[in-house]
């Protein structure tokens, strides 16, 4: 998700959400290229910085490779979490009203939103800023939703 905001030419969106999507696996950094379809030299020039921003974490040797994970301790890591869960709530809102048209019964739902708010919002406050933030945007595309709604 984070690389659809960003762009495909965003190369640490796409080690973001490969390494997010995969909370629990340790990674070289030569598996981290292929998989997000970087070059290794890519990777190279800012794979120090997420180290040194907290955001992956160097875990273990596996023979001549460090292999590195995603920090889900990390303040960013987490926001950047956060921020992954509200742009799909925002498409899983999308799809929800495609079939309210076919079905009026259906009733939209948040489902990361409701796992922000009571697993990790409440426990780091730099995610609750970001929340607040994101929470404002989502309010304008409900009212953008709500509009169109009431336009046909």
């Amino acid at each position: 998700m984070i690389t659809e905001i960003f762009g495909e030419n965003c190369k640490r969106a796409k080690v973001f959400d490969l390494l997010l999507s995969h909370p629990h696996i340790e990674y070289s950094k030569s598996d981290i290229a292929e998989s997000a379809k970087i070059s290794r030299v890519t990777l190279d020039t800012f794979i120090d910085k997420l180290v040194e921003y907290g955001i992956i974490k160097a875990t273990r040797k596996y023979r001549n490779s460090q292999l590195y994970q995603i920090n889900m301790d990390s303040t960013i890591t987490q926001a950047l979490n956060s921020f992954q869960n509200q742009l799909a709530d925002i498409e899983f809102e999308k799809e929800m009203i495609e079939h309210q048209k076919v079905d009026p019964e259906i009733k939209p739902v948040k489902p990361f939103e409701e796992i922000v708010k009571q697993e990790i919002i409440t426990s780091h406050a730099a995610i609750k800023e970001l929340y607040n933030r994101l929470g404002k945007t989502i309010e304008e595309f409900e009212e953008k939703v709500e509009e169109l709604k009431s336009d046909q």
